[in-house]
């Protein structure tokens, strides 16, 4: 709350919206890619059954994540990074990076963000796919009308798939394992993208001087402020795909 409301009393309470554009902007096709390319895979990881273990999950995670990182979020985020540093706007803001920097200051602090993107989808799919097959398992143990409350809560009518709350409660438990998980990651992506990047080697000396001159608790500096962003959102995010997903496969593929 003293981070919010300094930023509130010195730059204006609009400036909490610094890089909305960018992000709206990168939104759908982050999103995309992140989910399409881990269905597919998934599908090369896959056993002839179509099962995959905990370990394939996150590498198939992993694997999203680089992916993301190099379409769609190192440019965002480095845009995003130097618009909430300078407070300004989308247009004015790229052309500064690009005029400073040329296109290739759009993917300032690629290796860092890959680091992150990966571990973090790797964490956040492994958890959510993870617990879609147990709860899933669980209702096709027995009759529906044995199945309790709370499992036929989260699960379809029939318990062959999560339910929208499922989905959502789901998402959140990811959106927490997943910040928890690889928040160092996301401190050492952010200081490379900042307009302080200079005064680091690379991203490795960054995480090292990180460690060395502030502790291993800076790696966690603003952990309770990305939770109360991650979390929610990726309970919204995987709610809304779960649904997406159900009402694609019953339109189109469904005879």
């Amino acid at each position: 709350m003293t981070g919010l409301s300094y930023t509130v009393r010195t730059t204006g309470f609009l400036s909490l919206y610094s890089g909305l554009g960018i992000t709206l902007l990168f939104s759908i096709p982050k999103a995309g890619i992140r989910f399409g390319s881990n269905s597919f895979f998934k599908g090369k990881l896959a056993d002839e059954h179509g099962k995959l273990t905990m370990g394939k999950q996150f590498l198939a995670g992993v694997l999203a994540g680089c992916a993301e990182a190099v379409l769609a979020v190192t440019p965002m985020e480095t845009i995003k990074v130097k618009l909430i540093q300078h407070n300004m706007g989308l247009v004015s803001g790229v052309r500064a990076i690009v005029k400073e920097s040329g296109v290739a200051g759009l993917y300032q602090g690629l290796f860092a963000t890959v680091l992150k993107q990966s571990s973090n989808q790797g964490l956040r799919f492994m958890f959510f796919n993870t617990y879609k097959d147990k709860v899933v398992a669980l209702a096709a143990g027995g009759a529906s009308e044995q199945r309790t409350f709370p499992l036929s809560f989260v699960t379809t009518a029939d318990g062959s798939g999560l339910s929208t709350y499922g989905a959502f409660l789901g998402g959140l438990g990811a959106g927490c394992f997943s910040t928890l998980g690889n928040n160092p990651f996301d401190v050492v992506k952010t200081r490379m993208q900042s307009s302080d990047a200079s005064q680091y080697k690379n991203t490795l000396d960054c995480a090292a001087r990180i460690m060395t001159q502030e502790g291993p608790s800076a790696y966690y500096k603003g952990v309770v402020a990305r939770m109360g962003r991650v979390v929610p959102g990726q309970g919204i995010i995987f709610a809304c795909m779960n649904g997406i997903q159900g009402w694609v496969a019953t339109t189109f593929f469904d005879n």
